[in-house]
């Protein structure tokens, strides 16, 4: 359905539930119509949806700060008082070196070694439904795995992972302000105690790797590890279960591309990019314009709040030829869903690694599955989440 750009204009709500209807088609109006538009929703914001404008914007963080928020409207802490996302609601210099806290557990070396650990987390959540035929791939893949992986990766048992799971996704979703923050101060009570164990008895875990960091010659304060533990398994738990729901829902949608990678299961790390292009886990993410600057026609003054649409982005037909297609092997495959610049998603290694292994054992295991309703998706200003995923499949043996 086309829509005209004067029909998103001044109004422009990312946050607004039915979105997910049309958000493709407003989107599409404003790269073509205004590609630099002021929504007067949320005190008032520009929304960015080129690509190249979009990128432009991640990688100059000196002009589009983080420091005031990534999140329109903002998304304050967990009830006392407002509490950044460390380091992603921070920048250079400060932003560096909290960035330094994690990287020893995220580097490629550090994040290879967890692959048996996926595969057998995969394995046994498919175990749970193969003789049956039949699934509800959200509750019983898309949900279970990244709980489990990132419980074991922060030291944390599955209960807990799935817990946590639960938690983020209820801040990220609810449209009961009070229960998301709710959900926030679980959140928060959870790594508070994660930290103040780490402190009594330290181990080779996350939690006691940050309450031990120097910074400039002194140890985080405790906001700032509560930011960065937050933080980081905030960012590996809701976005990756999104993308194993939309990883399904594709490889149906696209029963040739499905096809081969049942035949070329070595193409699995290309597909991988291409959902992360076709569905990136956030919408979008907010910056602050630090001085006066010109983009797309349109004069932006210090202190204006800007909306990049990564999703938008990475449907540009400037740079993806075919972007509504599902291609396995597209080439150049330079989508914006871990962002850019100093700001570029630290956990992108972890990810890949959980879809990789998701696309390899689904076109193993089941790989003639059907889905057997349209899902439904939810859009919440950050994400745009799968609701059930319901598949039938030829029943085959446990593993």
């Amino acid at each position: 359905m086309d829509i005209r750009v004067d029909e998103v204009n001044r109004h422009f709500d990312h946050s607004d539930p039915d979105l997910a209807l049309t958000m493709r088609s407003q989107f599409a109006a404003m790269r073509k119509g205004c590609p630099v538009l002021h929504s007067d929703v949320h005190d008032g914001f520009w929304v960015i949806s080129r690509y190249r404008d979009v990128v432009a914007a991640l990688r100059d963080d000196r002009l589009f700060s983080s420091a005031d928020g990534i999140s329109i409207p903002p998304r304050y802490g967990h009830g006392r008082r407002s509490l950044p996302g460390i380091p992603t609601e921070s920048d250079d210099p400060a932003h560096k070196d909290y960035r330094r806290a994690l990287w020893p557990f995220l580097t490629p070396g550090a994040v290879t070694p967890y692959e048996p650990l996926v595969r057998d987390t995969v394995t046994s959540a498919i175990n749970d439904f193969i003789e049956v035929g039949r699934a509800d791939v959200m509750e019983q893949l898309a949900t279970p795995v990244p709980a489990q992986v990132i419980g074991q990766f922060f030291g944390f048992n599955a209960d807990e992972g799935r817990q946590l799971c639960e938690w983020f996704h209820t801040t990220l979703s609810s449209i009961d302000i009070e229960k998301s923050k709710g959900a926030a101060r679980q959140i928060f009570a959870f790594c508070q105690a994660s930290l103040d164990d780490a402190r009594r008895h330290p181990s080779d875990n996350v939690s006691s790797a940050l309450v031990a960091y120097e910074m400039d010659g002194r140890l985080l304060t405790n906001d700032e590890c509560l930011g960065l533990l937050y933080t980081s398994i905030g960012g590996a738990l809701d976005t990756t279960v999104s993308a194993i729901g939309h990883t399904v829902d594709l490889l149906w949608r696209f029963p040739e591309q499905r096809q081969r990678l049942i035949e070329h299961p070595e193409l699995s790390s290309s597909a991988v990019e291409e959902v992360l292009r076709m569905e990136a886990p956030a919408i979008g993410v907010g910056r602050t314009v630090t001085r006066k600057c010109e983009m797309g026609g349109a004069t932006l003054e210090p202190h204006d709040r800007v909306l990049l649409l990564l999703d938008s982005a990475n449907y540009d037909d400037e740079v993806f030829k075919d972007p509504a297609a599902f291609i396995v092997d597209r080439p150049n495959n330079r989508h914006a869903s871990f962002g850019g610049g100093v700001h570029k998603c630290e956990g992108l290694h972890l990810a890949r690694l959980e879809l990789r292994v998701v696309i390899e054992e689904l076109v193993r295991r089941i790989p003639n599955y059907e889905i057997v309703s349209t899902p439904t998706y939810t859009t919440t200003g950050h994400t745009h989440m799968p609701g059930n995923i319901h598949i039938t499949f030829e029943p085959g043996p446990r593993l």
